[in-house]
């Protein structure tokens, strides 16, 4: 059958189906209901660990809250916000990538506990709590839980700051290499100043990520980024209900500091010589290089 957001899925006939994974929210709207559907998780210490709107046409449509009137139903998948994506928009991949290709992992699984989930459409507001529980068969304790949810925590914002850097590299080369567009006689010094400071962000962008990747097989043929370690380290935290091991924890933190240094290896090269180039580009009345793009 087809979902109402074009997505198709299959009922079988002739077996059962589980309940959805996670945590089921009904509400009923009243007809002449009008606005947006927000609906906010908070933990037991009143931190905000969930969001989603209605309208939020960016979200996939599993991620919108029903607006319409009557009883809606929203799965929420205990699941923190991931990491931000990779601007396919900026991605040089001559190739189209598969789907769900290059996708980042979703964030963090919440530890068990008391939560709550709150309901607003317009000046009107609704709070309801519950309980996560931890699954009987396992011996895991809160300390373990919490552990483990920390350090994946971290890894899902390392990769998320890197992403962000990798977007932040790729608008700033897209500008650098319109820039002899603009120039005139006798600006080929400024020319070969902005090539030298884009070999600099592509020599960053190359250690954060494969920028050779065409494919997924191309896992096996070039060395891996720094956002490939970081995903293998998520799925390797987060393979069982258990405390991470000695291990993980250290070559995270190992990781983690190397994206840390390219991150600042950027942010001096933005502040240096490219806080040089805008000054020698106003200087001669061409517009400068947008740092903040």
């Amino acid at each position: 059958v087809e979902r109402p957001d074009g997505s198709r899925v299959r009922h079988h006939l002739d077996v059962g189906e589980n309940p959805p994974n996670g945590a089921i929210v009904y509400y009923w709207l009243p007809e002449g209901t009008e606005g947006a559907v927000q609906l906010t998780i908070r933990n037991a210490a009143g931190e905000v660990v969930a969001n989603f709107v209605s309208d939020d046409s960016s979200a996939p449509f599993a991620k919108r809250p029903g607006a319409k009137p009557g009883l809606n139903r929203f799965v929420w998948d205990l699941k923190v916000a991931g990491p931000e994506k990779l601007d396919p928009a900026l991605s040089p991949r001559k190739l189209k990538p598969l789907a769900g290709d290059g996708e980042p992992p979703a964030g963090p699984t919440v530890v068990p506990g008391a939560y709550e989930v709150t309901l607003e459409v317009g000046t009107a507001s609704l709070t309801a709590g519950f309980t996560v529980v931890p699954d009987p068969r396992v011996r895991t304790t809160e300390a373990d839980f919490a552990a483990q949810f920390n350090l994946l925590r971290s890894l899902s914002t390392a990769l998320s700051t890197l992403n962000q850097g990798v977007n932040r590299i790729r608008r700033l080369k897209r500008q650098l290499d319109l820039l002899p567009e603009r120039l005139g006689d006798g600006q080929e010094a400024i020319g070969e100043r902005a090539s030298e400071i884009a070999d600099s962000l592509s020599a960053i962008e190359g250690a954060l990520v494969d920028v050779k990747r065409e494919s997924p097989r191309d896992v096996l043929r070039n060395p891996a980024g720094l956002d490939d370690t970081l995903v293998d380290l998520i799925n390797v935290a987060s393979t069982a209900d258990a405390a991470p091991t000695t291990q993980a924890h250290a070559v995270s933190a190992e990781i983690i500091g190397k994206v840390r240094e390219q991150i600042a290896a950027l942010d001096h090269l933005v502040d240096g010589e490219l806080a040089a180039l805008n000054t020698g580009l106003a200087e001669a009345g061409i517009k400068a290089v947008d740092v903040t793009a």
